[in-house]
């Protein structure tokens, strides 16, 4: 078989089928034909802030960016949202929710005529302040500092370039006479980004090529500048072969605390052992797959009255986005707040309505009083039959742990008759008792006063005993068990070796 000749013959039946070859179809979306000028966009506004740019928090800001652009978005449009969402991503990580009020202004076309406008009226000074405080986002007192231009005439320029734009689009029907210096210099900031296109490849602008047209081209002078400083490389600007939109969703509780009650958002958030970020003055986020646990801390927090049922409200929503280390990206996070507003006060989506707070429970003076009552009649109980005693063991806790503030939650409900024991394990380790379970009225410390019993065990374990009498040598036991390497587990076997009866639960954290 000679050099360059087929095995198939072009005519045989087996002979395959030349494929088409042809680069694929041009993708619609803006997220992959508009990935360079968002990029930079993005890149830009993060500098601009004063953020050192890191690949890892770059492809979090532009995912935030691309899970709200819709497909279709305009490449100017996305662009520009895509500086004013970047900087709603830097406020928001660091704990701020500051509402635009302009937010719309981000998607009204931009005319041709206000940027040449402004362009035919440049001298020296203003153009000084259109390239430099509007388009590099430099203040006029660091500018007055390098190039040594006293502020009044910096002030001047900029003034009159606010004018500039106030009349060219008067001329156009446009009506924004009224609006307030800091909404016209956004607008000024997003014309001193004017890219009309169509750009050079970016390996041409890293090579320096194309001078003329950067001077024109504001997205490819920032990728320049941006190239040339290490900020990003030629490689940032290339959309992914695959996935450069994040199809991936997540879930959040929203709580809202009462303007009464915003001062409990902290302590609340505190007691979480889950993923919360605290947005604005009145709102918590919460990552849906801890939301569980939040409802446990939330009926707690209505039922102790810190804050009350009517001070709470909670939403709970899914949807495009997810959580990354400097909280909910997408936007989730503007819905979740959206929904939990439309909410009703004391009523939380999982739970339904929030319980009011639970009674206080006796003093300690009362207590003792009824202590002393019962020992009183304390024949009645010698007289009590071994049925009896036996029945008030075999009674069933009915308990519920809930983590929080150090330690745990302990809720339960007992035979009345029944002897309670509890004994947490602090900190350190150590086996310490809560409550000594020496009569059955001892339990009345912890009484909420509904029939049921609450207290708090700070540590790292607690162990809830119900005996028909109190547990014998408990303090030898409990000396006996702390060496073990699971202390309360060896209290436990310890409780049933003396008394199989006896009913015990254990929560660990």
């Amino acid at each position: 078989m000679g050099r360059g000749v087929s095995f198939f013959s072009p005519l045989s039946p087996a002979s395959p089928m030349a494929l088409p070859v042809g680069p694929p179809p041009k993708s619609d979306d803006i997220a992959v034909h508009g990935w360079h000028g968002i990029t930079v966009r993005v890149a830009w506004a993060l500098v601009a802030h004063g953020i050192r740019v890191k690949p890892a928090l770059l492809r979090d800001a532009r995912e935030h960016v691309l899970l709200h652009l819709d497909r279709a978005t305009p490449l100017p449009i996305a662009e520009d949202l895509a500086s004013l969402l970047t900087a709603q991503y830097v406020q928001r990580a660091r704990g701020r929710w500051v509402p635009d009020p302009w937010a719309q202004d981000a998607t009204m076309p931009l005319s041709p005529r206000w940027r040449r406008a402004i362009e035919r009226s440049l001298d020296g000074v203003s153009e000084v302040v259109f390239r430099n405080h509007y388009g590099d986002s430099r203040s006029l007192d660091l500018i007055e500092s390098k190039l040594g231009i006293d502020r009044l005439v910096l002030e001047g320029a900029r003034s009159g370039l606010r004018e500039i734009v106030r009349k060219q689009a008067h001329l156009d029907g446009v009506p924004i006479h009224d609006w307030p210096a800091e909404r016209i210099d956004r607008l000024i900031g997003r014309l001193s980004a004017w890219s009309p296109g169509p750009c050079p490849p970016v390996i041409d602008v890293q090579e320096g090529g194309h001078r003329e047209h950067l001077l024109g081209c504001a997205r490819c002078d920032r990728t320049a500048r941006l190239l040339r400083n290490g900020v990003l490389s030629a490689e940032d600007m290339l959309p992914p072969a695959v996935g450069a939109r994040s199809d991936r969703t997540a879930t959040v509780l929203a709580i809202q605390f009462h303007a009464d009650a915003r001062q409990h958002r902290a302590a609340f958030r505190k007691e979480l052992d889950a993923t919360a970020v605290a947005y604005g003055e009145d709102l918590l986020l919460i990552d849906g797959k801890h939301a569980p646990a939040a409802w446990q801390t939330l009926l707690l927090a209505a039922e102790l009255g810190a804050p009350r049922a009517t001070h709470l409200r909670a939403a709970f929503v899914e949807g495009p986005g997810y959580w990354s280390r400097h909280g909910l990206l997408g936007p989730l996070a503007d819905r979740a707040d959206q929904e939990v507003r439309g909410r009703s006060w004391g009523a939380a989506d999982g739970v339904g309505e929030l319980p009011e707070p639970l009674p206080e429970p006796p003093s300690a003076r009362r207590a003792w009083a009824a202590l002393t009552a019962l020992l009183a009649v304390c024949w009645m109980a010698i007289s009590w039959t071994g049925a009896s005693a036996r029945a008030a063991s075999q009674a069933p806790l009915d308990v519920t742990f809930t983590e929080g503030r150090g330690g745990i939650w302990t809720d339960f409900d007992v035979d009345d008759r029944a002897v309670v024991t509890v004994v947490r394990r602090a900190p350190d380790g150590t086996l310490a008792v809560v409550v000594p379970g020496q009569s059955s009225a001892d339990k009345a410390l912890v009484a909420t006063g509904d029939g049921r019993f609450r207290l708090h065990a700070e540590g790292t374990g607690v162990l809830v005993a119900a005996t028909p009498a109190p547990v014998p040598d408990l303090e030898e036991r409990i000396a006996q068990s702390a060496s073990a390497a699971d202390p309360l587990a060896a209290l436990e076997a310890a409780i049933h070796q003396g008394d199989p009866a006896a009913d015990i639960r254990v929560r660990t954290r």
